[in-house]
């Protein structure tokens, strides 16, 4: 019999990666140096990270018209790419400048500003509506996103102080699921929601069908039970019985009063006796039949 051992090995831990995928992309480090380095020569804040990521990635015909050489058609479609997204007109400029230093490097600066007056700000105006109408769905999207965050955490906070108040009422006595909701002014469901969730994790205590209590509260519950038949008449506190307190008599109260010592002697037991004669008149019980048949045994 032939047995496998296993050689135990320890595989050196991986070094957690700190770059985003993007980063190893040389056609977008190319492309982001190219805008970073028109935004320098020209003392502009650079470009946020994440909206060139969105231009080299998640537009679609971007990436294949920066490879492209400048044309009329090629420079409208990359400046309705960025207007659309969300690029201001000064970082469009710049943009637009680093795409045309990599296909003309000895692009003059007189070129260039005839270039824009033709070209870039009448197509910018051109499309200023339809950049105004994604803008608009985009906000639209934003506000909507927001209000259903805001809507599900007022209704976490509406649920975390229905379940507060319905701990608070139930201090008072044990309650039912329809008197909790008329009390609380709340939908039965989500009261009876709470209710059986915090009976299963033992902050409730149910006595009866539908009655709910604190576990302290398990002994006053026959009362409070009998009371939620009339909810219209509260019962009445039971006063206390009042305690008979014990006579103490005082030393000499008792001077003058004989003590019992008992009889004096054994008094016969038909002292008390009485003859009483017998009444006149009593018959003697009459002499009934037997029940023997009447007939003749010999045969």
């Amino acid at each position: 019999m032939s047995t496998t051992i296993y050689r135990i090995t320890k595989t050196p831990s991986v070094k957690q990666r700190t770059t985003y995928a993007y980063e190893d992309d040389p056609t977008f480090l190319a492309f982001r140096s190219a805008v970073w380095g028109a935004f320098d020569r020209n003392n502009y804040p650079r470009i946020t990270n994440s909206k060139l990521y969105a231009l080299w990635y998640c537009s679609n015909t971007f990436h294949r018209h920066w490879d492209e050489r400048p044309t009329k058609k090629t420079s409208e479609a990359m400046i309705f790419i960025l207007g659309h997204n969300y690029l201001t007109d000064d970082q469009g400029v710049l943009v637009m400048l680093a795409w045309m230093k990599t296909h003309f490097p000895n692009l003059n600066v007189t070129a260039y500003q005839d270039w824009l007056e033709k070209t870039y700000w009448p197509t910018l105006e051109r499309i200023q509506p339809s950049i105004q109408k994604a803008r608009d769905r985009k906000n639209a999207r934003r506000r909507e996103k927001r209000r259903l965050k805001n809507m599900k955490t007022q209704n976490a906070k509406r649920k975390s102080s229905l379940k507060g108040r319905i701990l608070e009422a139930l201090k008072q006595h044990p309650m039912t699921t329809a008197v909790l909701a008329a009390k609380l002014t709340a939908h039965p469901k989500a009261v009876d929601g709470h209710l059986s969730r915090m009976t299963k994790t033992g902050q409730l205590v149910k006595l009866g069908r539908g009655l709910y209590a604190l576990p302290g509260a398990v002994q006053n519950a026959p009362v409070q039970q009998a009371a939620q038949s009339i909810p219209h008449q509260p019962v009445k506190p039971i006063p206390p019985r009042p305690r008979a307190e014990p006579i103490m008599l005082e030393k000499g109260i008792t001077d003058g009063i004989a003590e019992w010592d008992g009889p004096s002697m054994l008094e016969p037991a038909d002292r008390y006796r009485m003859d009483i004669p017998d009444e006149i008149g009593v018959l003697e019980p009459p002499e009934l039949p037997t029940a023997e048949p009447n007939w003749d045994r010999t045969w």
